[in-house]
């Protein structure tokens, strides 16, 4: 699902952890944690 909606919203960055479930912040907080700060970062 996500690949799609990332298809379709053409301004869209969809960030895939490897090896996560449902609670990317639990099970990679720091990779969960880069990837908000990268968003962020590009929304300022």
């Amino acid at each position: 699902a996500g690949l799609l909606l990332s298809a379709a919203l053409p301004q869209s960055r969809l960030v895939v952890l490897d090896g996560c479930g449902h609670m990317p912040q639990m099970e990679r907080p720091d990779d969960s944690a880069a990837a908000i700060r990268m968003f962020a970062a590009m929304s300022q």
